[in-house]
């Protein structure tokens, strides 16, 4: 009966194709195990390599007859004497505490054969100085890095697509960070707990959200209805603010002009380099979407309650139905007045004769309150907010931000008294 046991088990071993097995190279003998044609640093329970490895160590290339892939978990976990480590270039996975508390470890070499590092694979390497992550990594996971206090500056490259919650938390004397172009997740806490950090260098991308997000801080009114409200979809992220645009949205759009609702807020953030001081971070965040080949963020203004909403593209897929408040373009390249104009509204035609004016920019891309009362002041520059009211039948409160649009955008002004005056209507040309 015990015998059949025991060929239970080698059948289990051979069907799962993974055999456990010792040889020794050069001064220590390395466990591992066969995974089909491939061989994996595997420890059984202490330490992969005995006796336990001190000062340089370089893994062999081969186990077995077969080519080392993998160092798997826990491989070299506790080897406090090893001080720098060399890994061939067949392996391609960094397993799960594969280098955790080596806290003598101060230089790994990692080959451009690896795509990922597993969870706390160099965690608490305290003596660690320097990484170089090779561009063939995707994937960076859980606490890595962590607690690797020797470390003081890293290039994460535009291989990573991912780095994985908490994965240099606790780098506490890690100074500079870089972060290439590829990567498009970032986990919670990955560089927190770092009390040294000068300088982290991010994608365009990020820095444009991270823009984003200042920008409905420093802009928002605090005094209005609702808060800010972030909202993450599958292909855009959208951010909305309480609060109008205290500028043209035009001339927000171009750039260079700059007016913070919240200067105290605009300040504090100028502290860390965020937010755009010139005025250019719309302008920026569109350069950055057309380098990136994707639709342009979708900005609209809402009234009753006030609100600013910016959405924009995570990818290229874009919803020809939804409602974009930008210039429309036409075949040419020409900007034209969307087809859909609300039922209350005067509609504006949509093909002028040779020299009739034109519809000004700041009309096209308005909320439909400001076109309707634009249009109503084009029919009687006599018009008073009463008859406004009773015309359109719109509120007082919106016929009042209307108007207060409408001059903040050089479209009209006030000529004589509040009573006796009338509307000069200026943007036309």
């Amino acid at each position: 009966m015990k015998k059949a046991v025991v060929l239970s088990a080698a059948v289990m071993f051979v069907a799962l194709g993974a055999w456990a097995a010792t040889e020794k190279v050069g001064d220590y003998t390395w466990t591992y195990r066969i995974n089909g044609d491939t061989a994996e640093i595997y420890n059984n329970g202490s330490c992969a390599v005995s006796p336990s490895p001190t000062g340089a160590v370089t893994i062999p290339s081969t186990l077995g007859g077969k080519p080392v892939t993998s160092i798997g978990l826990g491989a070299f976990s506790y080897c406090s004497g090893l001080t720098s480590v060399t890994i061939p270039n067949h392996v391609t996975s960094i397993g799960f505490y594969a280098f955790s508390r080596c806290s003598g470890l101060t230089s790994v070499t990692i080959p451009n054969s690896v795509t990922s590092i597993g969870r706390d694979a160099f965690s608490g390497c305290s003596g660690l100085k320097s990484v170089t992550i090779p561009n063939s990594v995707t994937s960076i996971g859980y606490e890595a890095f962590s607690g690797c206090s020797g470390l003081t500056s890293v290039t994460i490259p535009d291989s990573v697509t991912s780095i994985v919650d908490e994965a240099f938390y606790y780098c506490r004397n890690l100074m500079s960070v870089t972060i290439l172009e590829g990567v498009v997740g970032i986990g919670r806490g990955v560089f927190a707990a770092m009390y040294d950090l000068e300088t982290v260098t991010m994608p365009e991308f990020h820095r444009s959200i991270r823009e984003l997000l200042a920008n409905a801080l420093i802009h928002a009114d605090y005094h209005g209805r609702r808060g800010i409200v972030i909202e993450k979809q599958a292909q855009t992220i959208s951010f909305s603010n309480p609060g109008i645009f205290r500028v043209n949205k035009a001339v927000a759009v171009e750039g260079g002009t700059s007016d913070a609702r919240n200067s105290h807020i605009f300040n504090i953030f100028a502290l860390v380099d965020i937010g755009e001081r010139s005025g250019m971070g719309l302008a920026d965040l569109y350069g950055h979407w057309k380098k990136y080949n994707l639709p342009e963020p979708a900005i609209t203004e809402e009234y009753d309650p006030d609100r600013v909403k910016i959405i924009v593209y995570t990818d290229s897929y874009h919803d020809s139905t939804q409602t974009r408040t930008e210039s429309v373009q036409s075949a040419q390249g020409a900007p034209r007045v969307p087809q859909e104009c609300p039922k209350s509204a005067p509609k504006v035609p949509q093909g002028c004769p040779k020299g009739a004016p034109r519809v000004p920019q700041g009309i096209v891309d308005a909320p439909s309150s400001v076109k309707q009362v634009y249009a109503a002041m084009l029919e009687d520059v006599n018009i008073t907010h009463r008859g406004l009211e009773s015309k359109l039948g719109l509120s007082k409160t919106t016929i009042r931000k209307a108007t207060a649009t409408l001059i903040q955008r050089g479209l009209i002004r006030r000529v004589g008294s509040r009573f006796g005056g009338h509307w000069e209507v200026i943007g036309q040309a």
